[in-house]
């Protein structure tokens, strides 16, 4: 690499961690990486979280997809999503 990155596990387990307690004790957890993120940077998060209690009532929460982007240029770093076992 032409300089230093910050490591795309930690960005992806910070995402991981913004999720929160809903995800529970057992979940699946997809991350596509797409680009680095060169040093220093700002990393822009968004998270949506899909829960299905609207349409079936008790079930609850059923996933939460989250992307990361370079606000500056929009270039995005990675992707992914948390789902319950």
């Amino acid at each position: 690499m032409r300089r230093s990155i910050a490591h795309g596990m930690y960005l992806a387990s910070r995402a991981l961690a913004d999720v929160g307690p809903a995800k529970g004790e057992t979940f699946t957890w997809d991350v596509t990486f797409e680009a680095p993120v060169f040093l220093p940077a700002r990393v822009a998060l968004a998270i949506t979280a899909l829960d299905i209690t609207v349409q079936t009532p008790g079930e609850g929460w059923q996933r939460a997809e989250f992307v990361a982007w370079n606000p500056r240029s929009g270039r995005r770093h990675f992707s992914g999503s948390v789902a319950p076992l």
